[in-house]
């Protein structure tokens, strides 16, 4: 529900009609379960899949982009020393290394998955 709603007036801003926009709502609402149905058929266990998606959303969302929200909010003043450059810059990277281990991790079990069955 929360990726259709911030995707959907992308999706109907380029029709004009009331009724286009009904048609290519229902379309994108369509396409959205078929591709989650895709999903998961192609892996059947939801855990990998899970493991994956938290890999990249939860380290990105928690680690990353707060770091660079506060730079931004508080730029060009980082505070003496620059300890909120040094600060966003540390979390960032240990974000960066988090999200690059644990998707490689999370890619590697559905490998082992589809290859040896286990």
């Amino acid at each position: 529900y929360v990726p259709y709603e911030i995707l959907i007036p992308t999706v109907t801003r380029s029709f004009r009609s009331p009724r286009t926009k009904l048609v290519a709502e229902y379309s994108f609402r369509t396409a959205m379960v078929i591709l989650t149905f895709i999903f998961a058929i192609s892996i059947p266990n939801i855990g990998l899949f899970i493991s994956l998606i938290g890999a990249v959303s939860s380290s990105t969302l928690a680690l990353i982009f707060p770091p660079i929200i506060e730079l931004i909010t508080f730029w060009p003043n980082t505070g003496k020393y620059h300890w909120i450059l040094v600060k966003a810059g540390v979390i960032c990277i240990f974000g960066i290394v988090g999200f690059v281990t644990g998707t490689i991790s999370s890619v590697q079990a559905i490998v082992h998955f589809f290859k040896y069955g286990e």
